[in-house]
């Protein structure tokens, strides 16, 4: 592996070692280690002898480069150097041994045409004469859930805020339509000829500051009901989180279920939770008062192709995988593909209308068993190095301290929030799903893990 980071005009080279996984590991780390703290004391040594001048950014070069084009003069980097360098990469590329395409990035290139699941052949079999809206539909779920319409033959409207973020798959599988939460005109204009609407569109990420959560997953879902009441559509599916019901064990319950009590008192710094509750409440209040047909679907931790692994830690070093406790706690990992038939199923079901359903995956598991499936999977061994929670506890509170006097209004990147979050051993009931809609957690933990990881690889 040779890496030119051009920025620090450091070079490193990584030779191919025949070790097991952990001595590769560490053998790199040192590699990259020696190199960069070498590179780093020559190109100082260069600078103050003057024979490395300051590179003035690839922003200038480019500029120079256009310029030299427009004015009809020599360029600052000969074709010919350019074609070296394609000639070099071309000799790499010989070099390289073909690696089959991983079955999951197969899968999504195929992008079938037909339904793939139970969920997908009963959406189609009822058939939506509509079109079918999908905000959010350049994130995570809104991508999975698009390609699932489209597999089921709907009409699929996909409002995005950014047309740059638009990939070529999503646009032979949907119409694009522009739109911003923030602005209500824009989304009552997406709402024409609208039969359903699945709102994935969300502030996911708790270290942002409370507005922009207020902004997107308050007011924006706000706009969305609001133009849905009035366009008349038939259903809304909201996207909601179980991070509604806290982080602490309700009492008097073995299994947190839909009708949970919301904790009244989060904690200051948990916006993403405060704002995910704030939207549920904005739900039912327009199916109650105005009579707006709407589901609420409370989605686990989402994982798989194109998303983040369930297996991580806080941080890897080499071998060593630093983990929040001891990662024997249940978490609710949820399928992004089981989540998409949920959310296909609500959408078709008359008597999902005002109800909400928790939808995570059964057997509901331990990061610890994921960690090892994962082993398992991969054939990489790492070490889980636990970190006391009351430790990350005590750190965390003195960040929010520092947040607090620095009057920030961004949730520092550790906060009790995010410990408690991660150490949180909760069961949820999803009993509901299962009866109501008939939905099932149909991808298994490992065929999942190995879908996400091959992905990634």
């Amino acid at each position: 592996i040779i890496h030119a980071d051009l920025s620090t005009e450091v070079c490193t080279l990584h030779r191919a070692h025949r070790l097991p996984g952990m001595l590769t590991k560490v053998l790199f780390n040192l590699e990259e280690s020696a190199q960069l703290a070498w590179g780093t004391v020559w190109n100082t040594a260069r600078v103050l002898l003057g024979s490395l001048k300051r590179n003035p950014g690839l922003y200038l070069h480019l500029r120079q480069f256009y310029a030299s084009l427009q004015d009809d003069k020599k360029v600052p980097v000969p074709g010919e150097d350019g074609k070296r360098m394609v000639e070099i990469m071309e000799q790499v590329w010989a070099e390289t041994p073909d690696h089959p395409v991983p079955p999951a990035v197969v899968s999504s290139l195929r992008a079938s045409t037909s339904p793939q699941t139970a969920a997908e052949q009963r959406f189609t079999e009822k058939g939506i004469p509509g079109r079918v809206l999908v905000t959010g539909a350049t994130g995570f779920l809104g991508y999975h859930l698009v390609s699932a319409l489209a597999r089921c033959g709907a009409q699929v409207a996909a409002l995005v805020r950014d047309r740059g973020r638009v990939s070529a798959e999503l646009e032979q599988h949907a119409e694009i339509v522009c739109g911003d939460l923030r602005d209500p005109h824009s989304i009552e204009a997406a709402m024409h000829g609208v039969e359903i609407i699945h709102h994935c569109a969300a502030v996911t990420h708790n270290n942002v500051r409370w507005q922009t959560h207020q902004d997107v997953n308050i007011a924006g879902t706000e706009a969305v009901l609001r133009a849905a009441l009035k366009a008349g559509v038939q259903r809304v599916v909201h996207a909601s989180s179980v991070i509604v019901y806290g982080l602490a064990a309700p009492s008097h319950e073995d299994l947190v279920s839909e009708t949970t009590s919301f904790p009244n008192h989060p904690y200051r710094w948990a916006h993403y939770l405060r704002s995910k509750q704030a939207a549920d409440r904005l739900a039912f209040d327009y199916w109650r008062e105005a009579g707006l047909p709407i589901t609420v679907l409370r989605l686990g931790i989402l994982y798989g192709p194109g998303g983040r692994s369930p297996d991580r830690g806080l941080i890897q070093l080499g071998p060593l995988r630093l983990t929040i406790g001891r990662g024997r706690n249940q978490m609710p990992y949820t399928y992004v593909g089981n989540a998409v038939d949920c959310m296909l199923l609500a959408a078709i079901t008359p008597e999902a209308i005002g109800q909400a359903y928790n939808v995570v995956d059964e057997p509901q598991v331990t990061p610890r068993e994921v960690a090892n499936q994962s082993m398992e999977i991969t054939g990489e061994r790492s070490i889980p190095l636990p970190v006391p929670p009351f430790l990350l506890s005590s750190v965390a509170q003195l960040l929010e301290w520092k947040s607090e006097i620095g009057h920030s209004q961004t949730p520092p990147k550790l906060s009790r929030f995010v410990v408690s979050s991660a150490g949180r051993n909760l069961r949820y009931d999803t009993r509901k799903a299962r009866e109501q809609l008939g939905w099932q957690s149909a991808v298994a933990l490992e065929e999942g893990l190995r879908n996400t990881l091959d992905y990634a690889g």
